[in-house]
């Protein structure tokens, strides 16, 4: 079960999530602008506004290592 600041990353992270590009079907990076003006319109979900950057990308690096690794098994499937 998430604490109450976990889950408001996590929505937080979703909807970010929702802007990022993707390049050949793989996941780019959420932009520190794009967590910037996040934070500008809806706050840094009760952290310091570095903490919520690392906590973002440190979710994001997660997101996108978990795509990566599908995506390598689906293409190994494949072979």
């Amino acid at each position: 079960m998430l604490t109450n600041q976990q889950q408001l990353l996590l929505n937080a992270f979703y909807r970010l999530s929702q802007e990022r590009r993707t390049e050949q079907g793989s996941p780019l990076s959420i932009k520190d602008k794009d967590i910037d003006y996040y934070q500008s319109k809806n706050g840094s979900c009760s952290l310091a506004q570095d903490l919520f950057i690392i906590a973002i990308h440190a979710i994001d690096s997660e997101y996108i290592k978990q795509k990566h690794d599908e995506i390598r098994r689906r293409n190994n499937k494949g072979k």
